[in-house]
């Protein structure tokens, strides 16, 4: 296996373990892990677009991810980072999840949207850094 699907490999599993850790945290130390409340959905869809590059690169029979194998890793990382940046540019967490402003229950992000923004970014970095060379005079 090489380093390239290698990379790709432990990226996808550090993004799918990152789904399940705190997306949101509450003042009162409550949190909203990664599987639950109103945001469960898009959790559940970004594990899955994390578990398309994984799938990929197990599967794939060659020794390099190259053409529609590389860039079907790279695409479902990239919409991840989509969805992990609708929360961290968004103004107030607390008027997403309906929460009057004002209120004593303030609502702070988690470590998961950064973690899924980073692995998101790095996918495709590393991706096309680590191709094969062969691939690279095409």
């Amino acid at each position: 296996m090489s380093k390239q699907k290698i990379v790709i490999l432990v990226l996808s599993v550090v993004g799918l373990i990152s789904t399940f850790l705190p997306w949101v945290k509450g003042v009162l130390g409550r949190t909203v892990v990664g599987v639950s409340g109103k945001i469960e959905y898009e959790i559940w869809l970004v594990f899955i677009l994390f578990l398309i590059p994984l799938s990929i690169s197990l599967l794939k029979k060659s020794e390099y991810l190259l053409g529609a194998a590389l860039y079907g890793s790279i695409f479902p990382s990239l919409l991840a980072t989509l969805f992990s940046l609708n929360y961290l540019t968004i103004t107030s967490i607390d008027i997403r999840f309906g929460i009057p402003e004002g209120s004593e229950l303030g609502l702070s992000l988690g470590p998961a949207p950064y973690i899924v923004f980073i692995i998101g970014i790095l996918i495709p970095l590393f991706g096309f850094a680590l191709k094969h060379k062969k691939a690279n005079k095409i």
